[in-house]
């Protein structure tokens, strides 16, 4: 994974990836913004997988938190 490499050659150690499937991923975190990129939201033919990304979103999101796509 090219950016892990790259953290690691700058040694940025509070740097962590993560490899998930984003319709039932559980990070142990809620965030302040939540980004998608690259059409992540909208790929499946299946209207009811989509909604399980934006139901997962909504999870991981603090109170009055952000969530863009793009």
């Amino acid at each position: 994974m090219r950016a892990r490499e790259s953290a690691d050659r700058k040694k940025l150690s509070n740097v962590r990836f993560e490899t998930a499937d984003c319709r039932n991923v559980d990070l142990v975190h809620k965030f302040d913004l939540i980004l998608c990129l690259y059409d992540v939201i909208g790929t499946y033919a299946n209207e009811a997988e989509n909604r399980r990304i934006i139901a997962n979103i909504v999870h991981h999101l603090k109170p009055g938190a952000v969530a863009l796509g793009r």
